[in-house]
């Protein structure tokens, strides 16, 4: 579903991994479940404010969806990270090689208090203005300066029709088969 751009600079790509990125302090060790493949740009040998793109091959095709989304974790560690951005293209009604970023899609580089080689993030990005229309969407990850600490790592990434009374549930403690009759059980949305 996804292919490669690469932009001003050809060093800086998307690539798959499985552990640790070739760069030591960035990126992550693993993907998002502690194991298994995930996405990330490789930022050794690249320089200076540029950004490399992962882009859908074909136009997604909401119609008939009120309201179309996209989720991933993503792991956004080092001192050259600007952020990653999700961007769209919407081929009856814009050029080719235009892309406008969604509202609310720029994400920043994680916190201070997030543990430097395991924590992932969630975003979530709401493209229900782009329901009932068919557009092609790339993911865009921007570095800064001239080191190399600009691993961006994303996992988990969905596309589908959320529900409009989802009641997200994140997180299960206990067995509920094991719970006695009649004790309430409360849900946080």
């Amino acid at each position: 579903l996804f292919t490669t751009e690469t932009g001003l600079d050809p060093a800086y790509v998307w690539r798959v991994g499985e552990r640790y990125t070739q760069t030591r302090g960035t990126g992550p060790k693993h993907g998002y479940y502690k194991k298994g493949q995930y996405f990330y740009t490789e930022a050794t040998s690249s320089t200076g404010n540029v950004s490399t793109y992962m882009v859908t091959t074909q136009c997604l095709d909401f119609t008939g969806m009120a309201n179309p989304t996209l989720d991933f974790y993503y792991h956004m560690w080092g001192a050259n990270i600007a952020g990653i951005e999700i961007e769209i293209n919407e081929p009856a009604t814009m050029e080719p090689g235009t892309w406008v970023a969604v509202n609310g899609s720029n994400t920043l580089p994680m916190s201070s208090s997030s543990t430097p080689l395991t924590d992932y993030e969630f975003k979530r990005v709401n493209l229900g203005p782009y329901a009932n229309k068919q557009i092609k969407l790339r993911i865009k990850a921007s570095r800064t300066g001239a080191g190399d600490l600009a691993d961006i790592a994303i996992d988990k990434v969905m596309i589908y029709n959320r529900s409009a009374n989802d009641a997200g549930v994140e997180l299960v403690l206990g067995n509920f088969a094991s719970l006695p009759a009649g004790v309430p059980v409360t849900i946080i949305t």
